[in-house]
């Protein structure tokens, strides 16, 4: 072993010196001094990196990039440079919803604003019979048909039971009504009764003139009920858009706009605009959401400084002004004394309302709230890790002196792979005795 690592500068020196090395260091990994030794100072290390670290330096650095990874995406969902943002996904809005109501059945892209003007809404057919008294007795029979788009459907009811008593007025139009109900004629009948007086109603299941039906034959206690009511109507409305107005009928009160982009329901006779705006709701949520990303990317930074001196640099860096003071008060941004900040939705809303520009540049333009703290998320993110982490790397490199074999580099310029003097050889031998 004295020759291996005192030996002459031959021409295999260096490999007769790695073997001896390797089979020093087996014997020393042997010794029981060395394995005690080992055991004490693996809990003072374990013992000091409980006492002065939250987490382990891995925990750290994936805990870092998972935290600055969220504060740039809810930024960037709020970027007006994000064509797929919030800020970008317009929603549809009837200005006067007692009139019509309006939803998007694709993604908006475009602002585009038209005048609707509705004239008549579509209705169902109505008919009603007269009324009869509800617990008299049954004068005749009911043998009608009802026809409609769907086809013919004929009620027969007799007015005696199985028993040969007669049915009251009541039992016959709850028996038709039932047998209605049960067809497939497109026709609805319900009983409508007041002040002991019972009236069968029947009404088309969908609107529009193509839904009417008729009522033929003996009615009995359901007198007046080929009378109708209420007639068919089918939805009559204009759409002016671009100085261009045009006319339209529909079966139905849903109708599309924009060639189907967009959806209506028409509610009543009246006049709305129609217009695609931002979401307001989903910027509201946007918002929020980006506020607490950077709220708990602050609490992070803040409890975790001790890691290294990168740590401090981007929490200096968050602690920075996102925006000027106004800027952040139209936007319903408010800061506390600790640096939290916290969202007044409805303000946000009222400046997109009020001041719609100036409050999307304020919060998504190229120097807005969003585009600010993205910024700082990337500036995060491109700190080097060995910074992130200066101090942790510290303590682990002085920790590492303690180790029986780097010891040999106080009296090896090389260290422990070439110890090629006695005292190197000494501090060896006291670790195999």
């Amino acid at each position: 072993m004295v020759n291996r690592i005192g030996g002459s500068y031959s021409n295999y020196y260096n490999y007769q010196n790695t073997i001896g090395q390797i089979k020093l260091k087996q014997a020393i990994s042997k010794n029981p001094n060395y394995q005690n030794y080992q055991k004490q100072v693996q809990r003072t290390q374990a013992d000091i990196y409980r006492d002065n670290y939250r987490s382990s330096s891995m925990n750290f650095l994936r805990d870092y990039t998972s935290t600055m990874s969220d504060v740039m995406q809810s930024a960037n969902s709020l970027r007006s440079s994000n064509s797929a943002g919030v800020m970008n996904a317009l929603t549809a809005v009837s200005s006067d919803t007692k009139v019509a109501d309006v939803t998007a059945r694709y993604d908006l892209r475009q602002a585009r604003d038209m005048d609707l003007d509705v004239t008549q809404v579509a209705a169902a057919q109505q008919n009603r019979s007269n009324g009869a008294v509800t617990k008299e007795a049954a004068a005749e029979d009911m043998a009608f048909a009802i026809t409609g788009s769907n086809g013919r459907y004929d009620v027969n009811i007799s007015a005696v039971r199985e028993d040969g008593t007669a049915k009251t007025n009541g039992e016959m139009l709850k028996e038709a009504a039932d047998a209605i109900n049960k067809s497939n004629v497109g026709v609805k009948a319900s009983i409508e009764e007041k002040d002991g007086s019972s009236v069968l109603s029947l009404q088309g299941k969908e609107t529009g003139t193509e839904a009417a039906f008729e009522v033929t034959g003996q009615l009995g206690a359901a007198e007046g009920m080929d009378k109708i009511a209420a007639e068919a109507a089918d939805a009559k409305y204009s759409v002016t858009e671009n100085g261009r107005t045009r006319e339209y009928t529909s079966q139905s009160n849903s109708v599309q706009l924009d060639a189907g982009r967009l959806q209506a329901e028409l509610k009543e006779a009246g006049s709305t605009k129609i217009s695609a705006q931002p979401d307001m709701d989903k910027i509201a949520s946007s918002v929020s959401k980006m506020l607490d990303s950077y709220n708990k990317a602050r609490d992070f930074l803040g409890d975790n400084t001790t890691h290294g001196r990168g740590a401090i640099v981007a929490l200096r860096n968050f602690e920075r002004s996102l925006t000027s003071e106004q800027a952040m008060k139209r936007l319903g941004v408010s800061q506390d004394e600790s640096g939290k900040l916290t969202l007044d939705e409805q303000k946000l809303k009222d400046s997109l309302t009020k001041e719609p520009t100036l409050t999307r540049q304020l919060l998504s333009g190229s120097n807005g709230l969003a585009q600010n703290l993205y910024n700082r998320g990337v500036s995060a993110m491109n700190t080097n890790s060995a910074s992130l982490i200066s101090n942790d790397l510290q303590e682990i490199t002085q920790s590492s002196i303690f180790d029986p074999i780097q010891q040999t580099n106080l009296y090896s310029r090389n260290g422990a792979y070439t110890a090629n003097n006695y005292a190197a050889l000494g501090v060896m031998m006291n670790y195999l005795v």
